[in-house]
Protein backbone atom coordinates (compact mmCIF):
# COMPACT_ATOMS: atom_id res chain seq x y z
CA UNK A 1 0.00 0.00 0.00
CA UNK A 2 1.32 3.45 -0.96
CA UNK A 3 0.16 6.93 -0.34
CA UNK A 4 -1.59 8.61 -3.25
CA UNK A 5 -0.03 11.89 -4.27
CA UNK A 6 -1.75 14.89 -2.78
CA UNK A 7 -3.72 17.01 -5.22
CA UNK A 8 -1.39 19.94 -5.91
CA UNK A 9 -2.61 21.05 -9.33
CA UNK A 10 -1.87 24.72 -8.70
CA UNK A 11 -3.10 27.58 -10.92
CA UNK A 12 0.46 28.35 -12.05
CA UNK A 13 1.03 24.78 -13.25
CA UNK A 14 -2.35 24.81 -14.95
CA UNK A 15 -1.50 28.04 -16.78
CA UNK A 16 1.82 26.67 -18.04
CA UNK A 17 0.28 23.44 -19.27
CA UNK A 18 -2.61 25.23 -20.97
CA UNK A 19 -0.21 27.67 -22.66
CA UNK A 20 2.08 24.88 -23.91
CA UNK A 21 -0.85 22.84 -25.18
CA UNK A 22 -2.35 25.95 -26.79
CA UNK A 23 0.66 26.55 -29.03
CA UNK A 24 1.20 22.89 -29.81
CA UNK A 25 -2.48 22.39 -30.64
CA UNK A 26 -2.48 25.45 -32.89
CA UNK A 27 -0.01 23.66 -35.15
CA UNK A 28 -2.54 20.90 -35.76
CA UNK A 29 -5.71 22.99 -35.73
CA UNK A 30 -4.53 25.14 -38.61
CA UNK A 31 -3.85 22.08 -40.79
CA UNK A 32 -7.54 21.36 -41.42
CA UNK A 33 -8.56 24.74 -42.92
CA UNK A 34 -5.21 24.87 -44.74
CA UNK A 35 -6.11 21.84 -46.88
CA UNK A 36 -7.68 23.82 -49.78
CA UNK A 37 -4.78 26.32 -49.75
CA UNK A 38 -2.15 23.58 -49.69
CA UNK A 39 -3.88 21.81 -52.59
CA UNK A 40 -3.83 25.01 -54.66
CA UNK A 41 -0.36 26.17 -53.58
CA UNK A 42 1.41 22.90 -54.41
CA UNK A 43 -0.96 21.87 -57.24
CA UNK A 44 -2.12 18.61 -55.65
CA UNK A 45 -5.57 17.08 -55.26
CA UNK A 46 -7.61 17.79 -52.14
CA UNK A 47 -7.30 14.13 -51.15
CA UNK A 48 -3.52 14.40 -51.36
CA UNK A 49 -3.51 17.64 -49.35
CA UNK A 50 -5.20 15.85 -46.45
CA UNK A 51 -1.89 14.06 -45.90
CA UNK A 52 -0.67 17.00 -43.81
CA UNK A 53 -3.28 15.82 -41.30
CA UNK A 54 -2.91 12.10 -41.94
CA UNK A 55 0.88 12.01 -41.57
CA UNK A 56 0.69 13.86 -38.26
CA UNK A 57 -1.80 11.42 -36.81
CA UNK A 58 0.04 8.41 -38.24
CA UNK A 59 3.20 9.60 -36.51
CA UNK A 60 1.08 9.69 -33.37
CA UNK A 61 1.57 5.92 -33.35
CA UNK A 62 4.81 6.73 -31.56
CA UNK A 63 2.76 7.74 -28.52
CA UNK A 64 3.92 4.72 -26.48
CA UNK A 65 7.37 6.30 -26.57
CA UNK A 66 5.93 9.20 -24.61
CA UNK A 67 4.64 6.81 -21.97
CA UNK A 68 7.94 4.90 -21.90
CA UNK A 69 10.09 8.02 -21.60
CA UNK A 70 7.71 9.55 -19.07
CA UNK A 71 7.88 6.53 -16.77
CA UNK A 72 11.67 6.35 -16.90
CA UNK A 73 12.94 9.88 -17.56
CA UNK A 74 10.27 11.98 -15.89
CA UNK A 75 7.14 13.65 -17.19
CA UNK A 76 8.57 17.17 -17.48
CA UNK A 77 11.64 15.93 -19.39
CA UNK A 78 9.37 14.07 -21.81
CA UNK A 79 7.13 17.09 -22.31
CA UNK A 80 10.21 19.18 -23.13
CA UNK A 81 11.34 16.58 -25.65
CA UNK A 82 7.94 16.63 -27.34
CA UNK A 83 7.87 20.43 -27.53
CA UNK A 84 11.40 20.52 -29.00
CA UNK A 85 10.54 18.00 -31.72
CA UNK A 86 7.40 19.93 -32.64
CA UNK A 87 9.41 23.15 -32.82
CA UNK A 88 11.81 21.55 -35.32
CA UNK A 89 8.86 20.38 -37.42
CA UNK A 90 7.25 23.83 -37.46
CA UNK A 91 10.50 25.49 -38.50
CA UNK A 92 10.75 22.98 -41.33
CA UNK A 93 7.19 23.73 -42.42
CA UNK A 94 7.98 27.46 -42.46
CA UNK A 95 10.79 27.12 -45.00
CA UNK A 96 9.74 24.10 -47.06
CA UNK A 97 9.66 24.61 -50.85
CA UNK A 98 7.71 21.44 -51.65
CA UNK A 99 4.60 19.53 -50.65
CA UNK A 100 6.58 16.42 -49.77
CA UNK A 101 8.75 18.30 -47.30
CA UNK A 102 5.68 19.95 -45.79
CA UNK A 103 4.21 16.51 -45.15
CA UNK A 104 7.51 15.38 -43.60
CA UNK A 105 7.57 18.47 -41.36
CA UNK A 106 4.05 17.74 -40.15
CA UNK A 107 5.13 14.17 -39.48
CA UNK A 108 7.83 15.45 -37.12
CA UNK A 109 5.23 17.63 -35.44
CA UNK A 110 3.10 14.53 -35.00
CA UNK A 111 5.95 12.70 -33.29
CA UNK A 112 6.51 15.64 -30.97
CA UNK A 113 2.86 15.77 -29.96
CA UNK A 114 2.78 11.99 -29.49
CA UNK A 115 5.73 12.16 -27.10
CA UNK A 116 4.33 15.16 -25.22
CA UNK A 117 0.74 14.15 -24.54
CA UNK A 118 0.97 10.87 -22.56
CA UNK A 119 3.52 12.44 -20.24
CA UNK A 120 1.35 15.52 -19.82
CA UNK A 121 -1.77 13.49 -18.99
CA UNK A 122 0.17 11.33 -16.55
CA UNK A 123 1.59 14.48 -14.94
CA UNK A 124 -1.92 15.88 -14.44
CA UNK A 125 -3.14 12.54 -13.05
CA UNK A 126 -0.43 12.51 -10.37
CA UNK A 127 -1.63 15.91 -9.17
CA UNK A 128 -5.37 15.20 -8.97
CA UNK A 129 -7.70 12.87 -7.12
CA UNK A 130 -10.28 10.62 -8.81
CA UNK A 131 -13.10 12.92 -7.76
CA UNK A 132 -11.49 15.98 -9.34
CA UNK A 133 -9.93 14.33 -12.39
CA UNK A 134 -12.61 15.41 -14.84
CA UNK A 135 -12.35 19.03 -13.78
CA UNK A 136 -8.54 19.06 -14.07
CA UNK A 137 -8.37 17.38 -17.48
CA UNK A 138 -11.26 19.51 -18.72
CA UNK A 139 -9.40 22.68 -17.77
CA UNK A 140 -6.19 21.52 -19.46
CA UNK A 141 -8.09 20.52 -22.59
CA UNK A 142 -9.46 24.05 -22.92
CA UNK A 143 -6.22 24.64 -24.81
CA UNK A 144 -7.52 22.72 -27.84
CA UNK A 145 -10.59 24.92 -28.11
CA UNK A 146 -8.66 28.12 -27.41
CA UNK A 147 -6.31 27.27 -30.27
CA UNK A 148 -9.24 27.14 -32.67
CA UNK A 149 -10.67 30.43 -31.41
CA UNK A 150 -7.60 32.56 -30.78
CA UNK A 151 -4.93 31.21 -33.13
CA UNK A 152 -6.48 29.76 -36.27
CA UNK A 153 -8.54 32.72 -37.59
CA UNK A 154 -5.70 35.31 -37.50
CA UNK A 155 -3.20 32.76 -38.79
CA UNK A 156 -5.51 31.88 -41.69
CA UNK A 157 -5.95 35.58 -42.41
CA UNK A 158 -2.15 35.96 -42.47
CA UNK A 159 -1.85 33.07 -44.92
CA UNK A 160 -4.48 34.65 -47.15
CA UNK A 161 -2.82 38.09 -47.10
CA UNK A 162 0.72 36.78 -47.68
CA UNK A 163 -0.27 34.01 -50.07
CA UNK A 164 2.14 31.82 -48.10
CA UNK A 165 2.28 29.76 -44.91
CA UNK A 166 5.75 31.01 -43.93
CA UNK A 167 4.60 33.81 -41.63
CA UNK A 168 2.01 31.66 -39.87
CA UNK A 169 4.50 28.90 -39.12
CA UNK A 170 7.09 31.46 -38.00
CA UNK A 171 4.63 32.75 -35.39
CA UNK A 172 3.91 29.19 -34.25
CA UNK A 173 7.63 28.47 -33.99
CA UNK A 174 8.15 31.51 -31.77
CA UNK A 175 5.28 30.40 -29.56
CA UNK A 176 6.71 26.91 -29.22
CA UNK A 177 10.10 28.32 -28.26
CA UNK A 178 8.50 30.38 -25.49
CA UNK A 179 6.44 27.38 -24.31
CA UNK A 180 9.55 25.21 -24.17
CA UNK A 181 11.46 27.74 -22.09
CA UNK A 182 8.49 28.27 -19.77
CA UNK A 183 8.20 24.52 -19.19
CA UNK A 184 11.94 24.26 -18.53
CA UNK A 185 12.18 27.23 -16.16
CA UNK A 186 8.77 27.43 -14.49
CA UNK A 187 7.23 23.96 -14.36
CA UNK A 188 8.86 21.90 -11.60
CA UNK A 189 9.72 18.26 -12.07
CA UNK A 190 7.31 15.89 -10.39
CA UNK A 191 8.68 14.88 -7.00
CA UNK A 192 7.16 11.42 -7.09
CA UNK A 193 5.39 9.45 -9.80
CA UNK A 194 2.69 6.93 -9.11
CA UNK A 195 4.14 4.68 -11.81
CA UNK A 196 6.85 3.36 -9.55
CA UNK A 197 4.46 0.82 -8.07
CA UNK A 198 3.20 -0.20 -11.50
CA UNK A 199 6.29 -1.95 -12.78
CA UNK A 200 6.60 0.85 -15.33
CA UNK A 201 3.25 -0.11 -16.87
CA UNK A 202 3.77 -3.63 -18.25
CA UNK A 203 1.99 -3.69 -21.62
CA UNK A 204 0.81 -7.30 -21.40
CA UNK A 205 -0.72 -6.75 -17.97
CA UNK A 206 -2.52 -3.63 -19.13
CA UNK A 207 -3.91 -5.32 -22.24
CA UNK A 208 -5.20 -8.24 -20.18
CA UNK A 209 -7.80 -5.92 -18.65
CA UNK A 210 -11.12 -6.25 -20.60
CA UNK A 211 -12.01 -2.66 -19.72
CA UNK A 212 -8.84 -1.42 -21.38
CA UNK A 213 -9.60 -3.39 -24.55
CA UNK A 214 -13.18 -2.09 -24.52
CA UNK A 215 -11.92 1.44 -24.04
CA UNK A 216 -9.56 1.17 -27.02
CA UNK A 217 -12.31 -0.22 -29.28
CA UNK A 218 -14.64 2.55 -28.12
CA UNK A 219 -12.09 5.27 -28.85
CA UNK A 220 -11.21 3.79 -32.24
CA UNK A 221 -14.76 3.67 -33.55
CA UNK A 222 -16.02 6.90 -31.99
CA UNK A 223 -13.09 9.04 -33.14
CA UNK A 224 -13.08 7.44 -36.61
CA UNK A 225 -16.66 8.62 -37.02
CA UNK A 226 -15.81 12.12 -35.81
CA UNK A 227 -12.85 12.40 -38.17
CA UNK A 228 -14.77 11.13 -41.22
CA UNK A 229 -17.29 13.92 -40.73
CA UNK A 230 -14.96 16.67 -39.58
CA UNK A 231 -12.33 16.48 -42.30
CA UNK A 232 -15.00 16.69 -44.98
CA UNK A 233 -16.24 20.05 -43.69
CA UNK A 234 -13.75 22.48 -45.32
CA UNK A 235 -14.19 20.81 -48.72
CA UNK A 236 -18.00 20.69 -48.44
CA UNK A 237 -18.27 24.28 -47.18
CA UNK A 238 -16.03 25.52 -50.00
CA UNK A 239 -18.18 23.79 -52.62
CA UNK A 240 -21.57 24.48 -51.03
CA UNK A 241 -21.13 28.11 -49.95
CA UNK A 242 -18.07 29.23 -51.93
CA UNK A 243 -16.24 29.71 -48.63
CA UNK A 244 -12.95 31.63 -48.80
CA UNK A 245 -9.94 31.02 -46.57
CA UNK A 246 -11.20 33.77 -44.26
CA UNK A 247 -14.63 32.11 -44.16
CA UNK A 248 -13.02 28.80 -43.24
CA UNK A 249 -11.08 30.61 -40.54
CA UNK A 250 -14.38 32.01 -39.23
CA UNK A 251 -15.86 28.51 -39.23
CA UNK A 252 -12.82 27.28 -37.29
CA UNK A 253 -13.41 30.08 -34.78
CA UNK A 254 -17.07 29.10 -34.36
CA UNK A 255 -16.23 25.43 -33.98
CA UNK A 256 -13.46 26.32 -31.55
CA UNK A 257 -15.88 28.37 -29.47
CA UNK A 258 -18.16 25.32 -29.37
CA UNK A 259 -15.20 23.22 -28.25
CA UNK A 260 -14.45 25.77 -25.53
CA UNK A 261 -18.01 25.39 -24.25
CA UNK A 262 -17.70 21.61 -24.53
CA UNK A 263 -14.45 21.52 -22.56
CA UNK A 264 -15.92 23.78 -19.88
CA UNK A 265 -19.02 21.60 -19.68
CA UNK A 266 -16.86 18.50 -19.36
CA UNK A 267 -14.85 20.11 -16.58
CA UNK A 268 -18.08 21.00 -14.79
CA UNK A 269 -20.14 17.83 -15.26
CA UNK A 270 -17.95 14.77 -16.03
CA UNK A 271 -17.21 14.06 -12.37
CA UNK A 272 -20.87 14.54 -11.47
CA UNK A 273 -22.31 12.42 -14.27
CA UNK A 274 -19.67 9.72 -14.03
CA UNK A 275 -16.84 9.35 -16.51
CA UNK A 276 -18.40 6.54 -18.56
CA UNK A 277 -21.84 8.11 -18.75
CA UNK A 278 -20.46 11.50 -19.74
CA UNK A 279 -18.30 10.03 -22.52
CA UNK A 280 -21.05 7.89 -24.04
CA UNK A 281 -23.74 10.56 -23.83
CA UNK A 282 -21.36 13.06 -25.43
CA UNK A 283 -20.58 10.84 -28.40
CA UNK A 284 -24.24 9.91 -28.77
CA UNK A 285 -25.14 13.60 -29.10
CA UNK A 286 -22.25 14.11 -31.53
CA UNK A 287 -23.56 11.31 -33.76
CA UNK A 288 -26.96 12.99 -33.80
CA UNK A 289 -25.31 16.28 -34.79
CA UNK A 290 -23.63 14.60 -37.77
CA UNK A 291 -27.01 13.69 -39.21
CA UNK A 292 -28.75 16.98 -38.42
CA UNK A 293 -26.13 19.34 -39.89
CA UNK A 294 -26.61 18.53 -43.61
CA UNK A 295 -30.39 18.72 -43.24
CA UNK A 296 -30.57 22.20 -41.71
CA UNK A 297 -27.52 23.97 -43.20
CA UNK A 298 -29.31 25.83 -45.98
CA UNK A 299 -27.36 29.05 -45.35
CA UNK A 300 -23.89 30.00 -44.15
CA UNK A 301 -25.33 31.35 -40.89
CA UNK A 302 -27.29 28.15 -40.33
CA UNK A 303 -24.22 26.08 -41.06
CA UNK A 304 -22.15 28.02 -38.53
CA UNK A 305 -24.82 27.50 -35.85
CA UNK A 306 -24.85 23.74 -36.48
CA UNK A 307 -21.05 23.72 -36.52
CA UNK A 308 -21.06 25.40 -33.10
CA UNK A 309 -23.35 22.71 -31.64
CA UNK A 310 -21.19 20.01 -33.20
CA UNK A 311 -18.10 21.48 -31.56
CA UNK A 312 -19.77 21.45 -28.14
CA UNK A 313 -20.84 17.81 -28.40
CA UNK A 314 -17.58 16.45 -29.85
CA UNK A 315 -15.28 18.23 -27.41
CA UNK A 316 -17.38 17.30 -24.39
CA UNK A 317 -17.23 13.66 -25.49
CA UNK A 318 -13.48 13.62 -26.20
CA UNK A 319 -12.48 15.30 -22.94
CA UNK A 320 -14.79 13.03 -20.94
CA UNK A 321 -13.26 10.03 -22.73
CA UNK A 322 -9.72 11.09 -21.80
CA UNK A 323 -10.86 11.36 -18.20
CA UNK A 324 -12.47 7.92 -18.47
CA UNK A 325 -9.20 6.50 -19.83
CA UNK A 326 -7.37 7.67 -16.71
CA UNK A 327 -9.67 5.59 -14.50
CA UNK A 328 -9.90 2.15 -16.14
CA UNK A 329 -6.52 0.92 -14.88
CA UNK A 330 -4.88 2.14 -11.68
CA UNK A 331 -1.60 0.26 -12.18
CA UNK A 332 0.06 1.31 -15.43
CA UNK A 333 -2.03 4.45 -15.93
CA UNK A 334 0.55 6.13 -18.19
CA UNK A 335 0.63 3.06 -20.42
CA UNK A 336 -3.16 3.16 -20.75
CA UNK A 337 -3.03 6.84 -21.67
CA UNK A 338 -0.33 6.16 -24.27
CA UNK A 339 -2.37 3.31 -25.78
CA UNK A 340 -5.47 5.48 -25.79
CA UNK A 341 -3.69 8.27 -27.63
CA UNK A 342 -2.16 5.79 -30.08
CA UNK A 343 -5.55 4.32 -30.95
CA UNK A 344 -6.98 7.82 -31.18
CA UNK A 345 -4.30 8.70 -33.73
CA UNK A 346 -4.93 5.53 -35.74
CA UNK A 347 -8.64 6.28 -35.88
CA UNK A 348 -7.99 9.87 -36.92
CA UNK A 349 -5.60 8.72 -39.64
CA UNK A 350 -8.15 6.30 -41.07
CA UNK A 351 -11.03 8.75 -40.76
CA UNK A 352 -9.03 11.56 -42.36
CA UNK A 353 -8.51 9.42 -45.45
CA UNK A 354 -12.15 8.29 -45.68
CA UNK A 355 -14.01 11.55 -45.19
CA UNK A 356 -13.21 13.47 -48.41
CA UNK A 357 -13.42 10.47 -50.82
CA UNK A 358 -16.79 9.43 -49.34
CA UNK A 359 -18.06 13.00 -49.62
CA UNK A 360 -16.91 13.38 -53.22
CA UNK A 361 -18.35 9.99 -54.18
CA UNK A 362 -21.75 10.59 -52.55
CA UNK A 363 -23.03 13.47 -50.42
CA UNK A 364 -22.62 15.05 -47.01
CA UNK A 365 -25.70 13.17 -45.79
CA UNK A 366 -24.19 9.79 -46.68
CA UNK A 367 -20.93 10.87 -45.06
CA UNK A 368 -22.91 11.84 -41.95
CA UNK A 369 -24.67 8.48 -41.73
CA UNK A 370 -21.37 6.60 -42.04
CA UNK A 371 -19.76 8.79 -39.37
CA UNK A 372 -22.71 8.41 -36.99
CA UNK A 373 -22.77 4.62 -37.44
CA UNK A 374 -19.11 4.30 -36.51
CA UNK A 375 -19.47 6.54 -33.48
CA UNK A 376 -22.58 4.81 -32.14
CA UNK A 377 -20.93 1.40 -32.56
CA UNK A 378 -18.17 2.65 -30.27
CA UNK A 379 -20.70 3.90 -27.72
CA UNK A 380 -22.37 0.46 -27.65
CA UNK A 381 -19.02 -1.23 -26.93
CA UNK A 382 -18.22 1.22 -24.14
CA UNK A 383 -21.55 0.68 -22.40
CA UNK A 384 -21.06 -3.08 -22.46
CA UNK A 385 -17.35 -3.54 -21.77
CA UNK A 386 -15.82 -0.50 -20.03
CA UNK A 387 -15.72 -0.03 -16.25
CA UNK A 388 -14.21 2.74 -14.12
CA UNK A 389 -11.82 0.46 -12.23
CA UNK A 390 -10.25 3.22 -10.15
CA UNK A 391 -13.58 3.97 -8.49
CA UNK A 392 -13.62 0.46 -7.01
CA UNK A 393 -10.04 0.36 -5.74
CA UNK A 394 -9.58 3.79 -4.19
CA UNK A 395 -9.36 2.28 -0.70
CA UNK A 396 -6.32 0.26 -1.85
CA UNK A 397 -4.31 3.32 -2.88
CA UNK A 398 -5.55 5.83 -0.31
Amino acid sequence: MTNAPAPVFSPSRLAILVASRFVLNSVFRIAYPLIPFVAARFVVAAEAATWIVTIAVLCGLTSPLGGWFGERMGYRFTMLLGLALTLLGVLGAAITPSFGLLVAAYGLCGIGAAVFQPAMHAYVSTLTSYGGRGRAIGLVELSWALAGIVAVPPLMRLVEVQGSTTGAFAFLGAGLAVATLATLWLLPSEAKRETGRAGNGDMAAVLSNPSVLGLLAFIFLAISGVEVFYIAQPVWATDRFGASLSDLGTAAFVYGFGELLGSAASAAFTDRLGKLRAATVGFGLAAGSFCVLPLVSSSWAGYLLCYLVLGVCVEFAIVASLTLASTVQVVGRATVMALTLTVLQISRAIGSQLGVPVLQASSLLITSVLAASLTLAGVAIALRHVQETERHVLHDIA
